[in-house]
C-alpha cells in the first residue's frame, strides 16, 4: 500500500533503478545511433577539411579547422535529437499492454512522470555529450594517423562555444536554453497526448496551430492598427534588453506550463485509450 501519495525518494530511486535495468538495451542502441551518425559526419567533413592541409594551414591560426563544423553539428544535432528524444517520453504507453504495465507499477503518477521526464530530457543531455566526445575522439584518432604532419588536429574544447555570438553573453545563452526547453516541452506534451507516432503528430500540430496563430495575429493587427504605424520610439521592440528579458520569462513559463499539462494528461491515463 502506498502511504505517500505524491512523492517518496526511496520509492522514486527504486523506480529509476528499475527503468535503467529494463531499458538499458534501447538506451544503448540510441547512444550508438547518435555516436554513429556524428562519427560519419565528422569523418566525411574532416576529409574535406584536411585534404588541402598544406594550402590552408597558414590561415588556421593554430586551431583545428573542424572545430567550427563540430560546433555546428553539436548545436543543431542537440536541438533535433532532443526533440526526438522528448517525443519518446511516453512511448511505453502506445499499446494496451504497455499502459497496463506502467499504470500498475507501485508508485505515484508523479514519480512515474518524473522518471520518464528525467530519462528523456536530462538523461538525453548526458548521453548526447558522451556520444559527441567519443565521436570527436574517433575523428582525431583517424585523421591524426592519416595526416601526421598536421599539428592542429585536436579535440574541440568547450571554450570554442564562445566563437558564436549567442554564447558570448550569459543572457543570450539562457534565452537559447529556455527556447530549447520550450520546444522540447511541446514534444513531451505531444508524447503524453499521442504516445504512438508522437514526433510526426506533434510536428503536424505545431505547424497547424502556428499557422492559425499567424493568420489570427495578422488579422487582429489589421483591425487594431488600420492605417496607423508604430514608430520605433514607441515600440516595445525598441529596447533589446526588454525583448531578451521578455523572451526569457515567456519561454520559461511556457515550458513549465507544457510540462505541467503533460503531467496532468499522464495522470489521467487509462488502460483503455479513449483518445
Amino acid at each position: 500500500m502506498i502511504r505517500d501519495t505524491f512523492f517518496n525518494f526511496r520509492r522514486f530511486a527504486s523506480l529509476c533503478r528499475k527503468g535503467l535495468v529494463e531499458n538499458w538495451k534501447s538506451t544503448l542502441l540510441r547512444f550508438l545511433m547518435i555516436y554513429g551518425i556524428m562519427t560519419v559526419l565528422f569523418l566525411w567533413m574532416g576529409y574535406f577539411s584536411y585534404v588541402h592541409a598544406d594550402y590552408y594551414s597558414p590561415y588556421w591560426e593554430h586551431r583545428d579547422p573542424m572545430w567550427d563544423a563540430a560546433l555546428g553539428i553539436f548545436v543543431y544535432g542537440f536541438f533535433l535529437a532532443g526533440l526526438l528524444s522528448a517525443s519518446f517520453t511516453f512511448s511505453a504507453m502506445k499499446s494496451k499492454v504497455g499502459r497496463l504495465t506502467v499504470l500498475m507499477q507501485p508508485a505515484t503518477q508523479f514519480e512515474k512522470f518524473m522518471v520518464r521526464w528525467l530519462a528523456y530530457t536530462l538523461g538525453f543531455v548526458l548521453v548526447y555529450v558522451i556520444a559527441f566526445k567519443l565521436a570527436d575522439c574517433t575523428r582525431v584518432l583517424v585523421y591524426a594517423s592519416a595526416y601526421p604532419k598536421i599539428e592542429e588536429i585536436g579535440l574541440m574544447p568547450w571554450s570554442h562555444f564562445q566563437t558564436w555570438g549567442v554564447f558570448q553573453e550569459c543572457r543570450d545563452a539562457f534565452v537559447l536554453i529556455t527556447f530549447y526547453c520550450f520546444a522540447q516541452s511541446l514534444f513531451v506534451l505531444g508524447s503524453a497526448v499521442w504516445p504512438k507516432n508522437s514526433f510526426v503528430k506533434t510536428c503536424a500540430a505545431i505547424v497547424v496551430i502556428g499557422m492559425a496563430y499567424t493568420v489570427a495575429g495578422v488579422m487582429l493587427g489589421k483591425v487594431l492598427f488600420f492605417n496607423r504605424y508604430l514608430t520605433e520610439h514607441g515600440s516595445i521592440f525598441a529596447s533589446e534588453d526588454l525583448v531578451k528579458n521578455g523572451a526569457l520569462i515567456l519561454f520559461s513559463l511556457m515550458a513549465l506550463f507544457n510540462w505541467t499539462l503533460a503531467y496532468h494528461r499522464f495522470k489521467e491515463s487509462e488502460i483503455i485509450n479513449r483518445w
